[in-house]
């Protein structure tokens, strides 16, 4: 069974790498089995020597997987099973037999049969006696197949790595006895062995991501690629072929025609093509490819091409004013090229010109007809000791026949139009003319130029533009826009927060009499007229009917009057998108007052004319703050050595509060004193600090470096006392000091952090 799920997946395999679909996979993918023959060759995994781990089976196999698959096998093992709680691992399948461990019993058939279709190359086999589940063993599948298993484990009698073979069909006839077949041990008693008196149970397990690192099969199916061959140039042919799974390189070969030997073009070719050079212009030759993967497969069929110039192809076919130019690319081996015309597809083809030599890649056909539909074909050709050796491109179509221009009109004023003439770019002229109520405003006029511009209109008149290509071979159709005068579209539009207001501005037109403001909730929504500007000279809007983060888009339309009529511009087609919100506050800091209050302070936010500030103790209640005027605010009577969370949000006084900031924490401590001072004087040296509201003392901290550990040198206990003279001090030596204050309530002492450290030398 194993054999033909092999070859089943390989002709799978085959046909997904003709479809283009299996590539990419075979070159990543691989088979547990031959990586688990170089994991064989690593110390602590060599079988007949020490194991990596000794004296238990299970840990040795985790090993092996961490090589594998790069992730350890440490799932909680129950008897014959596991839980599988990582993930990593999952169960496969699971059997239990009975007692009964008779030669072709149905349980030692059984047995076979769950493991030939279960397991795998890199699968984990537990298996335990149901009247023992002491009795166990752990092994991983080395490779399987319809003839054996291969089992690689150790503890079996031994600290060793070891791998042994079970032949199924000794198994089944022996199930108790270890046998020789074909020069091997079977050790058919490796499972029987733990069957106890209830049975066996087993189960196979396999790591999740198999499918992602490895074939399912051990061994590559032997698949001949499917080869073909195209000269490139008159020395070198190109040989491809699909990829083979599994496959990590290939060979190619080559020969000419009517010779009996292949010579090997490269055997280490990763790729799936190859270029076979130095060949003979005008020869013939075969070529064969074969795949290797883990050892060498069967040769394609045997595929023939002729060294001949390459094909020209790519080759560009564009119209200009006095026929159709080809241009091609350049090729080095090549005499020349020659250039064949028809007006059929696959016949008629004459030759049109010659041009001896490989420098020349470009052409103008000139005797060509307006309308008339042509094909090409560029032969190249090398000559050799007289013989000469060709090949032709595909053919190449082209009608001349000038395109249709079409046209884009943007309206400068009320009274003009400029007019963009899209063309082929290869037109002698346009010639362009305009007409209104059916009859002819401005006639026929022939330029070169692609903008036009129409001046002198009628507000709220249609005019109609005709428009043609014309070359020397002939002209266009007509082409058609339609139009009516009016104002121009708006530009410069832009939208910004004023005051409660989305303030909509635009730049102001000088035949504007005013503009009309729309909305809408989306950018492809319904637009509807919010406002009118009736001042052409005012330019901005204020839209006043708005809510806090709300998205509105707005387009601006100008308008002008005449013979008690209105006419508007085009509405433009692009919206402005406007949101308005109340800046959430940045910058937040605190400043520690005394040890009863602290001060807030923050960057004004945008839109914000009041502010709200609420803080509560670490897991109370919020008390609330409105109306704060300004960017700070003092928060009084709270409790020394208490944490306190607080947050402050920016408040529109008209449309409402934004979003608070994020909250921030505090703990209330005395705040820290600054050392003002540190002079020598007559006893020592002199630190003096500044005093601490609420304080009830200072603490002094001296160290001889200033990331060094500091010593308290002095408590001083009184709040009034603000400096302090260290006595005990040498000469020339340098001294760094720190102070704290502390402030006590009841039993209870709360201490600043540490000043900044200030130093002397004492001279």
């Amino acid at each position: 069974m194993k054999k033909l799920v092999s070859v089943l997946l390989a002709l799978t395999m085959l046909l997904c790498a003709f479809s283009g679909t299996f590539g990419a996979c075979a070159a990543t993918l691989t088979y547990a089995e031959q990586k688990l023959e170089t994991i064989q060759k690593t110390t602590g995994f060599i079988p007949g020597k020490t194991a990596v781990v000794t004296g238990n089976c299970y840990g040795f196999i985790s090993k092996v997987c961490e090589k594998l698959y790069g992730k350890a096998y440490q799932e909680q093992l129950d008897s014959y099973t596991c839980k599988h709680a990582t993930g990593l691992y999952y169960e496969v399948s699971r059997l239990t037999t009975t007692s009964d461990k008779s030669a072709n019993s149905t349980n030692i058939k059984n047995l076979v049969s769950f493991l030939k279709n279960n397991a795998m190359p890199g699968d984990i086999i537990h298996y335990a006696s149901l009247s023992n589940s002491s009795s166990k063993h752990t092994f991983m599948v080395q490779s399987i197949d319809d003839e054996k298993i291969r089992i690689f484990h150790s503890n079996y009698g031994s600290d060793n790595c070891q791998i042994d073979t079970i032949y199924w069909s000794s198994f089944i006839s022996n199930p108790t006895t270890n046998c020789t077949v074909s020069g091997v041990n079977s050790r058919n008693t490796i499972l029987t062995a733990k069957m106890g008196a209830k049975g066996l149970g087993i189960s196979v397990n396999r790591f999740t991501n198999y499918n992602s690192l490895f074939y399912s099969v051990g061994v590559a199916a032997d698949i001949a690629p499917t080869a073909s061959a195209k000269s490139v140039s008159s020395t070198t042919i190109t040989v491809s072929w699909n990829a083979v799974s599994g496959a990590t390189k290939y060979q190619v070969d080559y020969r000419l025609v009517g010779t009996s030997s292949f010579t090997k073009a490269s055997d280490t070719e990763t790729k799936t093509s190859y270029d076979v050079k130095y060949l003979t212009v005008g020869s013939t030759y075969e070529f064969r490819v074969r795949a290797y993967a883990g050892k060498w497969m069967s040769y394609s069929k045997t595929v023939t091409c002729q060294a001949l110039p390459a094909q020209i192809n790519g080759a560009s076919l564009k119209l200009v004013s006095n026929g159709i130019s080809i241009t091609w690319s350049k090729y080095s081996d090549i005499n020349g090229v020659r250039i064949y015309r028809s007006t059929k597809k696959d016949s008629g083809y004459s030759q049109i010109k010659s041009i001896a030599s490989n420098t020349t890649i470009s052409y103008t056909d000139t005797s060509v007809k307006y309308n008339q539909t042509y094909y090409y074909k560029l032969l190249a050709y090398k000559t050799v000791n007289g013989n000469e050796y060709s090949s032709y491109s595909n053919p190449y179509q082209v009608t001349y026949a000038l395109k249709t221009p079409a046209m884009l009109y943007d309206r400068l004023s009320a009274a003009s139009v400029k007019i963009t003439v899209g063309t082929d770019g290869c037109q002698d002229s346009l010639v362009y003319y305009v007409s209104s109520d059916g009859k002819i405003t401005l006639r026929e006029t022939e330029t070169t130029d692609e903008t036009v511009t129409l001046e002198g209109l009628t507000l709220g008149k249609q005019y109609t533009v005709f428009c043609k290509e014309k070359t020397a071979l002939g002209e266009s159709e007509w082409g058609k826009l339609t139009f009516t005068a009016l104002p121009k579209s708006v530009d410069g539009v832009k939208v910004s927060g004023v005051n409660s207001c989305v303030r909509i501005s635009y730049q102001v037109q000088s035949d504007a009499d005013g503009y009309y403001i729309f909305k809408a909730l989306s950018a492809d929504g319904e637009f509807k007229k919010i406002g009118e500007v009736i001042n052409p000279e005012t330019a901005y809007f204020d839209d006043a009917d708005i809510k806090l983060n709300v998205a509105y888009f707005y387009k601006v339309q100008s308008f002008k009057k005449k013979d008690g009529k209105v006419y508007a511009g085009d509405l433009f087609d692009d919206s402005i998108k406007a949101v308005y919100r109340v800046g959430t506050p940045l910058g937040i800091t605190t400043e520690t007052i005394n040890p009863y209050s602290f001060t807030v302070h923050w960057k004004a936010s945008n839109h914000a004319s009041t502010y709200i500030l609420q803080y509560k103790q670490n897991g109370g209640k919020w008390v609330t703050v409105k109306n704060i005027k300004g960017t700070s605010y003092r928060i009084r009577r709270l409790t020394p050595g208490k944490k306190y969370v607080f947050r402050v949000c920016g408040v529109d006084a008209k449309l409402g509060s934004g979003s608070y900031s994020s909250e921030k924490k505090l703990k209330l401590l005395p705040p820290t004193p600054t050392i003002k001072s540190v002079k020598k004087v007559s006893k020592g040296i002199k630190i003096t600090y500044t005093p601490v509201e609420y304080s009830t003392g200072y603490a002094v901290f001296r160290s001889t470096s200033k990331n060094g550990t500091y010593k308290k040198i002095a408590v001083i206990p009184s709040a009034k006392t603000t400096s302090y003279v260290d006595k005990n001090v040498k000469k020339n030596k340098t001294y760094y000091y720190k102070v704290w204050c502390y402030h006590v309530v009841g039993k209870k002492v709360y201490r600043s952090d540490k000043s900044e450290a200030v130093k002397l030398k004492y001279k």
